[in-house]
């Protein structure tokens, strides 16, 4: 004898689209939209920030490499400033050494005159 119970499957068939799901549609489609543009410009934002640490990073090893190369680096370093004569002179306080030395301006001279006692 044979079997002739029915069995309930399921199976991928097409459906009309009703006015309901079709705005379910629309919308899904325009949150995914949305949802795609935000993550774009995340992903720009992301970009130009590690864009930018690169090159700060980039610059940072440049400059060590060149302190390496030239045995110094530029620091700011406390001097002093005096008139010797007509000449302006600028010394290193940790040293002594003479960083700078150049003539007086003519209104420097006068100012210079003016505050002596």
């Amino acid at each position: 004898m044979i079997d002739t119970k029915a069995l309930t499957i399921t199976e991928h068939l097409p459906v009309k689209i009703d006015s309901f799901r079709e705005k379910a549609l629309s919308n899904q489609i325009r949150e995914s939209t949305m949802e795609e543009e935000r993550i774009a410009t995340h992903l720009k934002n992301v970009t130009e920030s590690l864009r930018s640490s690169i090159k700060e990073n980039q610059k940072k090893r440049v400059i060590a490499a060149a302190a390496l190369t030239q045995g110094f680096e530029m620091q700011p370093v406390s001097c002093e400033q005096k008139i010797e004569g007509d000449n302006l002179v600028t010394y290193r306080l940790d040293t002594g050494a003479v960083v700078r030395e150049r003539a007086l301006s003519v209104e420097e001279m006068r100012e210079a005159r003016r505050v002596k006692p």
